[in-house]
């Protein structure tokens, strides 16, 4: 019986053939549709399901809006705006900064530029990522912690355990005390150290670049009052 339902089926297919292409290409079409849009909808439902309260957490943003151009929305947010939110809004249960930055990693031999986020000690209250190990709750307690994902951990210490050993961020002995899971499928996307008590001014920075002084106090003087990531003295 099913041979002569093929059999039929291949015969007028054969006898339509335009009509049979359109007709398969057009259901093909719509199953990879229907497809990505179920994937889509997938990611978008549950994109930041790692964390329990992601009800109630937020990500500020800035809407800049310059006279005769569209306006642009940011998450890059000031440092400052942590404190005067807390201070301000007291029904706020805790908050944490991030911000990114590149820098050299090295281990021995080992050594390449390596893509980080600087954080609040309380980070992983609020976004309580997998650990695959070392302690969560303690790992950024002091200045010089760090936190990395397995494929930067086996990069720079093989097989070895990487908890409790020291990696230099920029020439700056860091331990690590912590592994947590990549937060994407392609690869780690995310290293995790602590915010200094201190953060570097202008000056700061000025001091400990090797070019003259008033070049850079030139390109840095239209944001006096930025941040930026402090090294461990």
């Amino acid at each position: 019986m099913f041979r002569n339902w093929l059999a039929a089926t291949l015969r007028n297919l054969a006898r339509n053939r335009l009509h049979a292409a359109i007709s398969i290409f057009g259901l093909a079409f719509g199953i990879a549709a229907a497809l990505i849009a179920a994937l889509v909808l997938r990611s978008e439902a549950r994109y930041d399901s790692y964390a329990p309260a992601r009800d109630r957490t937020y990500l500020p943003a800035l809407r800049i809006a310059a006279p005769g151009q569209l306006m642009r929305v940011s998450t890059d947010s000031h440092h400052a705006l942590a404190k005067l939110l807390q201070t301000n809004l007291p029904q706020i249960e805790a908050i944490a900064r991030i911000a990114y930055a590149r820098v050299e990693f090295r281990k021995g031999e080992v050594h390449a530029a390596e893509h980080v986020y600087w954080a609040d000690p309380n980070i992983f209250d609020l976004l309580p990522l997998r650990r695959v190990s070392g302690d969560l709750r303690t790992a950024l307690s002091r200045p010089d912690g760090l936190v990395l994902t397995p494929e930067v951990a086996r990069k720079y210490f093989g097989t070895e355990r990487a908890v409790g050993q020291t990696l230099l961020l920029n020439g700056v002995p860091m331990r690590v005390n912590a592994i947590i899971e990549p937060l994407s499928l392609v690869g780690p996307v995310i290293t995790v150290r602590k915010f200094a008590k201190k953060p570097y001014t202008v000056d700061d920075l000025i001091r400990r670049m090797d070019e003259d002084s008033r070049i850079a106090r030139s390109a840095l003087s239209r944001a006096p009052q930025a941040w930026f990531p402090p090294t461990i003295e």
